[in-house]
Formats: structure tokens, sequence, C-alpha cells
């Protein structure tokens, strides 16, 4: 049996990985169904086919590295933009593929951009709030649920990085107005926030269950106006919704963006941290 969480993607600092973070046999596939690209499309309406999702094989070191399929049949036929998933792909591939399988990945971080028909939103949002951003963990979730994946086999992601925005954006759910994405995966990880922002300044927001900071003018590296990323506290709200779920677990991308080298020894993987205490038994 797969264990509760593994390290997504590629590898972490060697001698900082937990013990237990070894991994079985693993898809990890995009959310929403689909891909970022095609949850544009929900929001906006388009047609054309989705890019590709992950495949992970089998876990080395808890690594979850694998080679690559495609699967171009999500929007294949276009969609109007309903937002309910009824013009997503069939997914009940993934339920006959769970039989095989250990842990069915869902990658829910990374799930924002400055895309057409979109306002500002989350990296990793735990729920939706309309249309304009049609992303979240929970009707990632559910989608896969209903296709028929075993919930003890389906598991959720976090980013241990954070998302910047430019001005004129400067919180969640607003209209982008020119603004793009600045800081991302690597340029903006968790360690790098911390060392360039005062992280005490964090808002939260009741529906997403995740922190963000708001400037009014272009601030940090980036020059941001909206950042949002996982905290302690975030990580502890998809801990319980996986517990409440049912769910098998959650993957990282990637456990060194939140290393904090120069903190003080037992503070240096605060992220890892509370994940490990919202999750593991």
């Amino acid at each position: 049996m797969a264990p509760p969480f593994a390290q997504g993607g590629a590898s972490a600092t060697p001698g900082r990985l937990p013990a237990n973070l070894v991994t079985g046999y693993s898809v990890d596939v995009r959310a929403p169904p689909g891909t970022i690209a095609f949850a544009a499309c929900l929001a906006a309406g388009c047609g054309g086919s989705a890019p590709a999702t992950s495949a992970g094989g089998a876990g080395g070191g808890g690594t979850g590295a694998g080679g690559e399929v495609t699967d171009g049949s999500a929007g294949a036929g276009g969609c109007d933009g309903a937002g309910d998933g009824s013009d997503i792909d069939d997914l009940s591939i993934y339920a006959a593929m769970a039989a095989d399988l250990d842990r069915i990945n869902v990658m829910t971080y990374g799930m924002a951009g400055a895309y057409d028909g979109w306002t500002s939103w989350r990296s990793s949002a735990l729920y939706q709030t309309d249309s304009a951003t049609p992303t979240s963990i929970d009707s990632s979730v559910k989608l896969y649920l209903q296709a028929g994946v075993p919930a003890a086999k389906l598991g959720i992601g976090s980013g241990f990085y954070g998302l910047c925005y430019t001005p004129p954006v400067a919180a969640p759910d607003q209209a982008l107005n020119g603004a793009t994405v600045a800081g991302d995966d690597g340029s903006l990880s968790y360690a790098n926030l911390a060392a360039a922002y005062d992280l005490s300044r964090a808002q939260r927001d009741a529906v997403a269950q995740v922190p963000y900071l708001s400037f009014a003018t272009a601030t940090g590296p980036q020059g941001c106006g909206y950042v949002s990323y996982e905290d302690a506290q975030s990580l502890a709200d998809k801990g319980a919704y996986l517990k409440s779920h049912a769910l098998g677990g959650v993957i990282v991308w990637t456990i060194n963006e939140g290393y904090l080298p120069t903190a003080a020894a037992g503070q240096r993987s605060p992220l890892l941290t509370a994940l490990g205490a919202a999750v593991l038994p």
C-alpha cells in the first residue's frame, strides 16, 4: 500500500527526505481533468484538445518520476464554458487504471494563471468561487470520484511555491486588466518567498482556505501585486479535507522548495512538518 504522501516530480535534496517517503506504482494527472489550459476553456468557451498528462512510474526513493503519456481527448469536441464538468473528457479510464495502481495523484497545484476569461486566482485553492476561477482541489476530486476512482487510491497535491500576479491585480478574484504571472515554481519557492517577503502580512480567504499577500504597488524581486502560496494552516486544512473524504494521500511539488537552510534546527522544513502532522497517522 502506498504511503500517505510522496514527492512529486524532481527529487528533493539528498539527505532531507523523511524515511517513509517511498511510493509504489502511481500516475500523476493534471487538475482539473484535461489540464489548466482546458480549465481556461471551461471559463471562456473554446475548442481544441488538452496537453499531456504526466504519468509517474515506479517510485524510487519517493521521487515519483516517470515517463510521459499523452491524453489529447479532453475538449476534443469543444466546450461551451458551462463550468459544470459536462464538457470534460471521459475520466473512466482512470477508474479502470486504478485496479493496477497504488495511487492516482491529482496535481492540485499551479492551478491558476493569467488566462483569457479568468480572474486572478489561487495556485492551490481548496474550494473555488465561480466560473472565472474554475479550479480547486474539491472540484477536481469530485470529478475523479464521480468517474469511479476509489477515494482510497486518489491523492491530491500541494506546491511548495507561490504564484505572483503583477499589478493592477492585488487580490484574488480580480479582473486581470493586463496583469501577468511574474513568478511561480522555482523563482517563487517558499524559501524565496520567506526570504523576500514579510509573510506575517498574509491575509486569508475563507473559501479557498489559502493565504495571500496583497500590495498597492509592485513589490519584491518579481514586482508582485498579489501572491498566492501555501503555509502551515492551508496544509492543515488540506490534511483535514483529505481525511474527511478518506482520500489516499498527497504529493508535493517539490519538497526542496520548502527547505529553509538558514532557519534554526528543527524549523527548516516548516511546510513538510505541517503537512506530515496533518496527514500522517
